[in-house]
């Protein structure tokens, strides 16, 4: 019985129906656009490009996108990968992903970093000069952090080397390590597992029972390795990387997704709605500022867990009803979303150093930047990089089709 069923039940869900996946990942690039924006206003003292005064909406806008951005866009990524998997043998599949992924990692932390860190060094009055005389600083900071304890030998090394870029080397090296992974559950003989795994949703608590490896490792890691890109949340990445292809592989893990969606923002909805609460009563400034193998800081590792897991597949499942169609700004904005997210952050940190400069309110400086920087960031990508084959390697893209 069970492999009589193993042909239909992993029937890949075809490409029209998977045109939200390309919606989102826009989405996402925005979202993470944004992100960056409310950095400069919100309540962390540690932001690359500070304004004098902080603003507590951006605060909360910005602690709410954080928890479900990242892990929607590894979700996205395994879906895409999984796709691609079937579309390329190993090698191909590997060089794909060095080149779309680790190479314009590489030269972003070569080009852009530096920037973004003498951009930094000036709001935070470290550094007086040129940038050419900084450059020298720069490296000789990574090095001098590469060297501190809680970067050694965990992977926020690659956030400390590429900043924002990190996201690109993370997909590099999870693409690499799930391969032999995913080659062993696609033989016929292995197919089981994922059979198994896409009964779950058949369930009405099989989804939910989903979230269980992903609080597993907040719950045993997080209180040792809280900081952002360290073993906790790198898990908890690799593991949604996983679950991505596996919805590509099964038809029925999206299905379910996109039945049950409307649950799922309202199970969010209460979980963040709890966290504000907890922080009205002082215990999530605490959690955040004091991790530890406490009661309550479990549970909050817990709340925290099905927060995200909501939010991931709320937005999955309404883009999955929603936005299922093609047209020409999704054929633009896929393509430019890739140098998109590598060139959004010069320009926020650029125009948000000159703007938090200005007499004027938040709301008025936001604007500015957000505007700015918007426009800066499209105009870099149509003029330096969407029609130059040589930038448009190094971004990660793909040669231009020569239309007749």
């Amino acid at each position: 019985m069970l492999q009589k069923q193993a042909c239909p039940l992993l029937t890949v869900s075809s490409h029209s129906r998977l045109d939200f996946v390309d919606w989102l990942r826009v989405a996402c690039a925005i979202v993470v656009f944004l992100f960056h924006v409310a950095h400069i206003f919100d309540i962390d003292p540690e932001g690359s490009v500070k304004n004098d005064e902080t603003s507590m909406a951006w605060s909360v806008i910005e602690f709410f996108t954080y928890q479900w951005m990242m892990p929607a866009l590894f979700v996205l990524a395994g879906i895409g990968a999984g796709f691609s998997l079937r579309a390329r043998g190993d090698g191909r599949y590997l060089k794909d992903r060095f080149h779309r992924l680790l190479v314009p990692c590489m030269a972003g932390t070569l080009i852009f970093i530096p920037w973004n860190g003498y951009m930094s060094a000036l709001n935070h009055g470290t550094f007086h000069g040129s940038f050419w005389n900084y450059v020298p600083t720069h490296f000789q900071g990574i090095s001098a952090a590469l060297k501190l304890p809680q970067n050694q030998y965990t992977p926020s090394a690659l956030f400390v080397i590429s900043w924002h870029l990190w996201f690109l080397s993370y997909l590099f090296l999870f693409s690499a390590l799930t391969l032999p992974l995913f080659r062993h559950l696609e033989r016929a003989k292995d197919r089981r597992i994922l059979l198994h795994a896409g009964g779950l949703t058949e369930k009405p608590w099989g989804l939910l029972a989903m979230s269980l490896p992903l609080g597993l490792i907040k719950l045993t890691l997080d209180a040792r390795f809280p900081s952002h890109t360290d073993w906790s949340e790198t898990l908890v990445w690799f593991t949604l990387f996983i679950y991505g292809w596996m919805f590509a592989a099964d038809a029925r893990f999206l299905q379910a997704i996109e039945n049950q969606r409307s649950r799922w923002l309202a199970a969010g909805c209460v979980c963040f709605a709890t966290m504000a609460l907890a922080n009205e009563f002082g215990y999530l400034r605490r959690w955040l500022d004091h991790p530890g193998y406490t009661w309550d800081y479990e549970l909050y590792q817990i709340l925290a867990t099905l927060n995200t897991w909501a939010w991931v597949l709320s937005v999955i499942g309404f883009g999955r009803r929603w936005l299922n169609f093609r047209n020409a700004i999704l054929e633009y904005a896929s393509e430019a979303a890739l140098p998109f997210y590598i060139l959004h952050q010069p320009a926020v940190l650029t125009i948000g150093f000159v703007a938090v400069q200005l007499k004027l309110g938040i709301p008025a400086k936001s604007l500015i930047i957000t505007l700015s920087a918007f426009i800066a960031t499209i105009l870099w990508y149509e003029a330096l990089v969407r029609r130059t084959p040589v930038m448009r390697a190094l971004f990660g893209l793909r040669p231009r089709i020569q239309r007749p």
